[in-house]
């Protein structure tokens, strides 16, 4: 039997930038773990993309199953349990794994139709043979083919690409936690968080700005301060989560 939905909190905007507080101080408690298991995550999923096809469709039915065990990770060291890495892998189990991979197979289903859109767009625009150079980034084969064709695709699926991919991210946010913790069915869960994501608006685009701005500094050094920052998003990610849906205010 389905739970019932959880309220939606409203959330002040400046807590946007008190999650990636919350991320810090997770990570500062226990900061080698931390980084076992964002690396191991890290792994799994880097060795399914270069599996081709099949492989890549496989991490996206996975992402889910990973990222609740992220989150459950979290939410027990943020409630004053130890951090265990074995709770990387907890979305494998106790009712969890089936829903997750569903809300992973929406997740392929929704990108699909994305890509699709903006395929559909390119034929309709520079034609077929204009969508295989561009799908092959021969850009000049295509430049010379038609120019103005080819600036006026990149101007409009550039903002479609953004909206598109923002709208599946809304509506995937909080759909990990809602799944595995909260036992919300997986449409229903897609559904709550796009809501969830509306509601809290201004945190979420403070939140996000922070974190682009992380992103360039971490990426700036070789790309060695991701080793701190995908620790720390990891641990904010869930903080978002438990201040909207799950239990506010959990001992510091």
């Amino acid at each position: 039997m389905q739970a019932a939905e959880p309220p939606i909190r409203r959330i002040e905007a400046g807590q946007g930038a008190t999650w990636w507080g919350d991320g810090w101080r997770l990570f500062k408690a226990a900061p080698l773990l931390w980084i076992a298991i964002v690396l191991v995550w890290l792994v799994v999923s880097v060795a399914l993309t270069q599996a081709g096809t099949v492989g890549n469709i496989a991490s996206m039915l996975l992402t889910p199953v990973l990222s609740a065990g992220v989150l459950m990770a979290a939410r027990d060291q943020d409630r004053g349990g130890a951090l265990r890495f074995e709770e990387l892998f907890a979305g494998f189990g106790g009712g969890r794994l089936a829903p997750l991979l569903i809300l992973g197979l929406f997740n392929f289903v929704l990108t699909a139709i994305v890509l699709a859109i903006i395929a559909a767009a390119v034929v309709g625009i520079v034609g077929y043979a204009g969508l295989q150079m561009f799908l092959a980034n021969d850009v000049l084969d295509l430049a010379s083919t038609d120019l103005t064709g080819l600036a006026f695709t990149i101007l409009l699926l550039s903002p479609l690409l953004l909206i598109g991919f923002a709208l599946i991210s809304m509506a995937f946010w909080f759909a990990p936690g809602l799944v595995a913790v909260n036992r919300i069915a997986p449409a229903a869960a897609l559904w709550l968080s796009f809501r969830a994501n509306l509601t809290n608006i201004g945190a979420m685009l403070i939140y996000g700005v922070i974190g682009v701005v992380f992103i360039i500094l971490a990426s700036a050094p070789l790309g060695l301060g991701w080793i701190v920052l995908g620790p720390v998003m990891a641990g904010s990610w869930y903080a978002t989560w438990r201040d909207v849906f799950g239990e506010p205010g959990a001992s510091p």
